[in-house]
């Protein structure tokens, strides 16, 4: 399960509105890169796969890639504004290492 806080759901809520009125899924996916080995990335589409993973989040359809599930399951997803602007944030129970900007993770790779 992928859970997003109150203050997350209301960014995400506010950005679909501002940005993407029309889109039905927020998708949440890895990518390799970052300070750390791995990033996040939260993209607003209309269409998902058959493979993916689904789960309500209030009124937000949240879906995850079957394969990149395993390095997200567990996540918990909040967002919180200081004087530079606001973020999301990212609790990672899988993740060994934890870049200070918060948006890059590393994983010990499967032996």
């Amino acid at each position: 399960m992928v859970y997003l806080s109150a203050a997350a759901l209301a960014e995400v809520k506010r950005t679909r509105q501002r940005q993407h009125p029309t889109a039905y899924y927020l998708r949440i996916m890895t990518q390799e890169g970052g300070c750390s080995g791995w990033s996040y990335r939260l993209t607003w589409c209309d269409s998902r796969a058959s493979d993916d993973v689904e789960q309500q989040c209030e009124d937000i359809t949240v879906i995850v890639s079957a394969a990149q599930w395993p390095h997200l399951e567990g996540l918990k997803v909040d967002y919180a504004e200081d004087l530079m602007g606001g973020n999301f944030q990212f609790d990672n129970p899988i993740a060994t290492a934890v870049c200070g900007c918060g948006f890059s993770f590393s994983i010990n790779s499967p032996s």
